[in-house]
């Protein structure tokens, strides 16, 4: 929360490069790709420092020659055979940097095998018991085994006694990734590790939208960004206003499952007219010049010549969103939201539209046609999990830890207790705690080398 007391007005976020895939040889087909609907031409990644340009293409003569480069280079790929592009970028760049780290220092990456079981003797972890393709296999483990297998969240019948949403037998859009299925954790409290679910939020919160997929199937996509953009605005069931848009999008999605409690289903629509929709993009939906028509077609965007016609179409009450858009029409063209105080915050301003006066992040809903997505509560990542200490040695119901085993990522608890600092307050942690176990099983080995502490290692 950039507007908490004491907080940083300054960007500490770090993103790791682009880079080429094809310097990982075969591994680059084993990397999980990103997104379907977040590629373009069926296979194209766009870094999230390069944004700005995709929304400038053709606007502006260097945005245009960037986005020109990065567009051949794609094609180049796709030519010479490849099944996507090998630009990779984001999490995807993060996570081959560290396979080629982990491989260049002699690492084996066994994929497709999950563990069925650890290992114990007197107590200790010892090691684990996977099952390969040609069938279980046992690993001993001279020093340690550290679980790190994505958190909970991914399997519905254990996060349904986290997630107020899923308890209540609303939707629960899945964003983690396919591998997410609570394995960890149920190891290690199989184990004796003590749990941990007194925290302020069971997970990182998003908005999201289900995607119809081109050939059938569906996949979700976030909506960490439209949000903010003048000429956007979210409403409820009732077709009212809930939430500040432009907040982060984990106070947004838990104001949007809170506000539905009691309800069948935790959902939203975000709404936008045809300059923002043109200009920005509504989740799965890009910008102009990309075309809008199968998003139509398959029914993920929802179009209308009137809001009081749009509201029919999505089953919203014509009177309230005609009230709702009148009014936050009125507000936004003097620069202003007394409702919510959206575009009053620095974050808000920053995800806004500087070309947008008088507030980067306020204007009115006009340029008929509108739009409409729907959107659904999910997350990134649980903050449950297993408790662990500044070494991030698991600890057991008594807060001892567990020899031999360590946790870190999403199955360890989150050091900040529910809340979400910033962007990367998962994947933050799951490298600060995955380090600080590999120093610690290296002093465990090596009695020359100290013991890490936390305040050190962050």
């Amino acid at each position: 929360d950039a507007e908490a007391p004491g907080a940083s007005r300054g960007s500490r976020s770090l993103c790791p490069r682009p880079l080429d895939g094809r310097c990982l040889g075969e591994l680059f087909d084993q990397l999980q790709p990103p997104l379907r609907s977040s590629q373009l031409f069926g296979g194209m990644t766009v870094a999230s420092a390069d944004y700005p340009d995709y929304l400038r293409v053709l606007r502006d003569p260097g945005a245009t020659l960037r986005v020109m480069r990065h567009t051949a280079q794609y094609c180049r790929d796709r030519i010479a055979g490849a099944r996507r592009g090998y630009r990779i970028a984001n999490g995807q760049a993060l996570v081959a940097r560290l396979a080629q780290a982990a491989i260049r220092h002699g690492a084996i990456l066994q994929l497709s095998s999950p563990v069925e079981a650890l290992e114990t003797r007197h107590r200790r972890v010892t090691g684990a018991v996977v099952m390969r393709p040609e069938g279980a296999h046992r690993i001993t483990a001279h020093v340690g085994v550290v679980l790190a297998s994505g958190g909970v969240t991914g399997d519905q019948q254990l996060a349904g006694a986290f997630l107020d949403n899923l308890a209540a037998g609303q939707t629960h859009l899945r964003l983690v990734g396919p591998g997410v299925r609570g394995d960890g954790w149920r190891l290690a409290l199989a184990a004796g590790a003590q749990r941990v679910t007194d925290v302020s939020n069971p997970c990182a919160w998003v908005p999201a939208s289900r995607v119809p997929l081109p050939g059938g199937g569906h996949e979700s996509f976030p909506h960490f960004i439209e949000r903010a953009k003048p000429g956007v605005i979210a409403v409820n069931s009732e077709g009212r206003r809930f939430a500040n848009e432009a907040d982060t999008y984990h106070r947004f999605a838990r104001a949007l499952v809170e506000q539905a409690a009691g309800r069948p289903e935790a959902e939203g629509w975000i709404i936008a007219d045809h300059r923002a929709l043109r200009r920005f993009g509504v989740g799965a939906v890009p910008p102009w010049p990309a075309p809008i028509k199968p998003y139509l077609d398959r029914g993920y965007l929802r179009r209308a010549g009137t809001i009081t016609d749009l509201a029919s179409a999505i089953g919203l009450p014509p009177s309230a969103l005609d009230e709702t858009i009148a009014a936050f029409n009125r507000h936004a063209r003097e620069g202003r939201d007394p409702a919510f105080g959206r575009g009053q915050s620095g974050i808000n301003r920053h995800y806004g539209d500087p070309r947008s006066l008088p507030n980067p992040s306020l204007g009115p809903l006009e340029q008929a046609p509108f739009y409409a997505v729907r959107i659904l509560p999910s997350d990134i990542g649980g903050f449950v999990g297993v408790r662990a200490d500044a070494r991030a040695r698991a600890l057991d119901g008594e807060g001892q830890p567990i020899p031999g085993l360590y946790v870190a990522g999403n199955d360890a608890a989150s050091p900040f207790g529910g809340a979400y600092p910033a962007g990367g307050a998962t994947i933050g942690p799951a490298m600060v705690f995955g380090a600080l176990a590999a120093l610690d099983m290296c002093r465990t080995n090596d009695a020359d080398i100290p013991a890490p502490s936390l305040m050190s290692a962050i």
